[in-house]
This record gives C-alpha cells, sequence and structure tokens, in this order.
C-alpha cells in the first residue's frame, strides 16, 4: 500500500480514504514522513477523501433504501441497527470513525 501511495501520490491518498479512511490517513503520514508529500496536504486530502466517502455511502443508503430494506441482510440485521440507531443517535457517526470497520455500514444505514 506504501508503494502505491508513493506511486499515485495525493490522488491515491484521497480515492484510498474514500473507501478506507481508518488505515490510509496513517500510511499516508508514513509517505509524508519519508519526504514524498507534504504532511499538512496528506491529511487535509485524507480528511477530505474520508468525508465525500462518508457522503457517498450515506447517499447510497438513501438512494437505494427500499431495496436494502428488501434484501435478506437487512432482513437478518435490521432490527439490531434500528435499535442501535435508536439508543446512540447521531453519535453512532463519529463512533463509526472510532471503531475500526464499521464506518461504511454507518454511513450506509444512516442513509436509509
Amino acid at each position: 500500500m506504501e508503494a502505491f501511495l508513493i506511486n499515485y501520490g495525493l490522488l491515491a491518498v484521497f480515492v484510498c480514504a474514500m473507501v478506507e479512511a481508518d488505515v490510509v490517513p496513517v500510511l499516508a503520514g508514513v509517505v509524508a514522513h519519508l519526504g514524498y508529500f507534504d504532511f499538512i496536504e496528506a491529511i487535509a486530502v485524507a480528511a477530505a477523501g474520508a468525508l465525500i466517502g462518508d457522503c457517498v455511502w450515506f447517499y447510497l443508503g438513501h438512494a437505494r433504501s427500499e431495496r436494502i430494506r428488501r434484501s435478506w441482510l437487512y432482513a437478518r440485521a435490521g432490527k439490531l441497527t434500528e435499535s442501535l440507531d435508536r439508543r446512540f443517535g447521531k453519535w453512532l457517526i463519529p463512533a463509526s470513525h472510532v471503531i475500526y470497520g464499521t464506518r461504511v455500514a454507518t454511513m450506509t444505514l444512516s442513509g436509509i
């Protein structure tokens, strides 16, 4: 991953942060520390990629909410996610950035 970020630069940081915003900012900081690009730019681009990624996942959940609600996966996990949403409300969104692997699901379910 580090070689990929070195070869493609800040564009790679942006695109990768849209999909996976947990490890990519750390790797971008490492690559910036090695001198391949500026640290502030790397963190700003990673943050922008994570924000845009969150918006895209939210929009996909919103635009495809009926289809998602009819899926077998939502039938299995829907009650749990709705109860977590009622219990924690808007605090689920910042918590999803702290709990590894929950960001995409939280943004998509928040859109629903």
